[in-house]
């Protein structure tokens, strides 16, 4: 019967628009699975003191180069918006003035990233019915379903496609380009660089069994995602001496209140994938490749405690989904019985499926989301919540 299924997937996905075909339908179990709210867009909602503005972040396409901290205090969400320019460079480009049309971009930038994903995994596991459950399981995390939940303007959806793009670009140049519009667009996509980088040397050094000097003897790409690194710094110093725009930390340094969460945190920024990421780090450390090992942790590291510094944990920690494609990457190379592959991927799919959504700003209490199948349960129960 499993046989079967599988077959009946592989010849659904056969032919063109492998990629396409992935991402409808991941995206039609987003919206059924994490039924997603859309009062967000509607006119009655009143946005709230300090909380994210979705026309306020396009109307931002009229006045670049002019600070918002005239507006909005560091501590509101806006107010750390001051260095956030892709998207509203974006609006202006595309002539976007409100939030249908810009929730309709964000559609269409997701359907980008879940076909990026699409052609990565099955370009390392040589399998469509793998790499589609790899994709599914992918819809289960945030970053994978930002394009389609996030109704109220956090625009997280736009640094994964960029990030993404950075990971898929096949010309250095193009790197250099996707890499500043990621960082442009939320600062977090910096540190995930570093793991996107990781990954262009991992490539680089695969043939030789990850040869240590492969590995510290930077490529192309990654010297183009260096370079476009000090680009952004000095575009920034200019940004602040000539145009008064001003550096915000108002959401750092929360560890007193993220701590609790750590371990749920972590969670999240896997979910089902986290077997595979510790599959990766386990084979890397048995096969002595202790500095490949080594550097996968500690940018997995970095990037996990630079979101546990910040409030919105849930957000924050979504920047780590480079390392899910690095652990396929470093598993499909290593492990010779693809057997265990299949199962990894499949109780992967399994696990990212089956747990319910947690959304974490700090210092409030995590929301619980359930998904449809949940609240159908529920409500033939009679289960209040």
């Amino acid at each position: 019967m499993f046989v079967d299924i599988i077959a009946k997937v592989e010849k659904l996905l056969a032919g063109r628009f492998f990629g396409l075909k992935c991402a409808l339908i991941g995206y039609a179990c987003i919206f059924f699975f994490s039924n997603p709210s859309m009062f967000a867009l509607s006119p009655e909602l009143k946005v709230c003191g300090g909380c994210v503005d979705f026309q306020a972040k396009i109307d931002r396409k009229d006045y670049l180069l002019s600070t918002v901290t005239t507006r909005y205090t560091a501590g509101e969400h806006m107010g750390k918006s001051e260095f956030r320019l892709t998207f509203p460079l974006l609006c202006k480009l595309l002539h976007i003035s409100n939030k249908y049309q810009a929730y309709a971009l964000q559609l269409i930038i997701g359907l980008g990233t879940l076909m990026m994903a699409a052609y990565i995994f099955v370009s390392l596991l040589g399998s469509r019915f793998l790499a589609f459950c790899s994709v599914l399981a992918f819809c289960f995390i945030y970053a994978g379903k930002a394009a389609v939940i996030d109704t109220s303007g956090f625009l997280d959806a736009y640094s994964f496609f960029f990030i993404l793009a950075s990971m898929c670009s096949p010309h250095p140049i193009l790197t250099l380009f996707t890499s500043q519009l990621a960082y442009w667009n939320d600062e977090r996509a910096i540190f995930s660089h570093f793991l996107v980088m990781l990954w262009w040397q991992l490539k680089l050094s695969g043939s030789d069994g990850y040869h240590w000097k492969k590995i510290l003897f930077p490529g192309i790409h990654s010297i183009c995602i260096a370079i476009s690194f000090l680009v952004y710094v000095f575009v920034r110093m200019i940004l602040t001496q000539k145009y008064g725009f001003i550096n915000s930390d108002g959401t750092m340094l929360c560890f007193p209140w993220t701590f609790k969460y750590s371990g749920l945190v972590l969670w999240q920024a896997f979910e089902g994938f986290i077997i595979i990421v510790f599959a990766a780090l386990f084979i890397l450390v048995h096969n002595r490749k202790y500095l490949a090992a080594g550097i996968f942790f500690l940018s997995l590291l970095l990037q996990y405690t630079v979101a546990m510094s910040i409030m919105d944990l849930t957000r924050s920690v979504a920047y780590i989904f480079p390392g899910i494609f690095i652990a396929y990457m470093i598993c499909s190379q290593w492990i010779e019985n693809k057997t265990y592959i299949k199962y990894g991927v499949c109780i992967a799919l399994f696990y990212s499926f089956v747990f319910a959504d947690y959304f974490i700003i700090v210092p409030r209490e995590p929301s619980l989301h359930y998904p449809i199948y949940m609240k159908v349960i529920k409500k033939m129960m009679h289960i209040e919540s």
